[in-house]
């Protein structure tokens, strides 16, 4: 069966700083959007070399903030003009930026500007708050200010996102993570012993994730960091144990089964009191790992501050354990409670899942891309 177009009404250009074999949360969730459409139909413009030559690409990270402005303000020019003579060339109907990261976000908006050309936005993060801590926050809000003028139609990651979104007086649409594998049967076998962290540590998360793996090192678990970090680095953080073990998935299939045999799966974001992170960043964040921690059927549990939108949204849906208290007292009693409750919960997860329906989103973001040329 052939795929769909992105846009039934021409050819789109897809701005997107992060695509694999990058293996950020932005880059997860493009693939995992996008691959329900033709490759055909839409052209992608991101960091990797392959796709714009050397425009466009910066390294991830450098040596001070000030040497990134001074590479993000040499990059944005060139990038724009690529980005412009792409439009003319390959008849682009409609733009569709992302972010992260600004500069690729700055550039699309003004190449879409310049030649007249809709634009759609999609935001995975909040813009200036997530850029105050960096030191772009001007920036940022200048940049984001131009794509909620301009932009037909803006998505944000969240719920949470387009709460905050309407609160500054813009209308946004929550596009959430797409699960394109769809639910199997539940787990039956015994799981292993051992709590399952996916992706980065870091500046959002790192102090959480901290109490964590020590609460679930007092329950007998080994606690598995799948991402970037090794243990030298976890320690630093202050995450260490010798329950403390990294891991490796060569691909999503490995990943996805190791998810339906771990005892537990946690997710956690830092308190503004405990992170550089801006409040409107740390309380909006939505993992790009829940669809898949959700669609596992295993035992979840969710560590951050109450009024925290992650918090809100699986203690409403009912699908993990939520604790917000950091007393290790607290967490051990919330370990234990979802290693005892997770079968308890598998028809909240099952109902879940359909926010992230690969279907639904599609055709909402499609449905968008429509209108902004019609």
């Amino acid at each position: 069966m052939s795929l769909p177009p992105l846009c039934n009404r021409g050819h789109t250009l897809v701005v997107s700083a992060f695509w694999e074999p990058d293996r950020s949360g932005s880059a997860v969730l493009m693939r995992n959007l996008l691959e329900g459409f033709d490759p055909a139909s839409y052209t992608v413009v991101s960091r990797r070399p392959a796709h714009l030559g050397a425009v466009g690409v910066l390294p991830r990270s450098v040596g001070s903030r000030r040497l990134r402005g001074v590479l993000d303000r040499a990059t944005e020019p060139a990038l724009t003009a690529a980005l412009a003579g792409l439009i003319a060339s390959r008849r682009i109907a409609v733009v569709l930026a992302t972010y992260p990261d600004l500069v690729h976000l700055a550039a699309a908006e003004r190449a879409a500007r310049i030649t007249g050309t809709p634009l759609v936005g999609y935001l995975h993060d909040t813009v200036t708050a997530a850029s105050t801590h960096r030191g772009r926050a001007k920036r940022a809000a200048r940049v984001e200010a131009r794509v909620w003028e301009n932009a037909h139609h803006v998505f944000v990651m969240s719920q949470g996102m387009a709460t905050l979104a309407a609160r500054e007086g813009h209308a946004a649409t929550p596009l959430e993570h797409v699960y394109p594998e769809g639910l199997g049967d539940p787990p039956t076998d015994p799981p292993d012993p051992v709590a399952l962290w996916a992706g980065n540590v870091y500046e959002i998360n790192a102090h959480a994730v901290a109490r964590v793996s020590d609460a679930v090192g007092r329950a007998g678990l080994d606690m598995v960091f799948a991402g970037p970090k090794t243990v030298e680095q976890l320690a630093a953080l202050g995450i260490r144990g010798d329950h403390v073990k990294t891991t490796f998935y060569a691909d999503r299939k490995s990943y996805l089964e190791a998810l339906g045999r771990a005892s537990l799966l946690v997710l956690a974001l830092d308190g503004d009191d405990e992170s550089e992170v801006h409040r409107d960043e740390l309380s909006t964040i939505f993992p790009t790992k829940t669809p898949e921690y959700v669609a596992s059927g295993r035992p979840i549990l969710v560590h951050c501050p109450k009024d925290w939108f992650l918090h809100t949204f699986a203690e409403e849906r009912g699908f993990a354990e939520c604790v917000s208290d950091r007393t290790p007292e607290a967490l051990d009693a919330a370990v234990r409670g979802a290693l005892a409750n997770g079968p308890g919960r598998l028809a909240a997860c099952r109902s879940t899942s359909a926010t992230f329906d690969a279907a639904v989103l599609r055709d909402r973001l499609q449905e968008a891309l429509d209108a902004a040329v019609a």
